[in-house]
């Protein structure tokens, strides 16, 4: 087999190397470096931008272990003398009503992670029900 010529060979590989060229991974990586700061800075900034904005009187959104059934957490809201708007499409959440002041407290008590006044733009994070188009 012949040789490739001088001109129709890789640059930075000599005749027959196959070493990499050390200073390309590192250029691929300082490439990486604008994206990962746009993600690293735009997530956090696009969650707290949504929790921040006004929220309904009386609604919220609730995190519990991810292993409780939409059941348990029904009992458990129920149990806090509120009830269920919907549940969240992951596991573990859900939007809650109730009137009572003390109810994020009550809620907490009955083994709740986390409970916070619902957002008014929640966004796609409700399921869908297969009888809406």
């Amino acid at each position: 087999m012949a040789a490739l010529p001088e001109h129709a060979r890789m640059p930075g590989l000599a005749a027959g190397a196959n070493a990499r060229d050390p200073d390309s991974d590192s250029l691929r990586l300082a490439a990486l470096w604008p994206a990962l700061l746009l993600v690293a800075l735009g997530l956090p900034g696009l969650v707290l931008g949504t929790l921040m904005t006004g929220a309904v009187p009386g609604q919220y959104l609730i995190l519990t272990a991810p292993w409780r059934s939409p059941a348990q957490i029904l009992d458990m809201v129920w149990r806090a003398d509120g009830g269920i708007a919907g549940f969240g499409a992951l596991p573990g959440t859900a939007v809650a009503m109730a009137g009572r002041p003390d109810f994020a407290a009550a809620l907490r008590a009955q083994g709740a992670w986390l409970v916070l006044p619902s957002p008014t733009l929640l966004g796609c994070g409700a399921l869908k029900r297969k009888d809406q188009p």
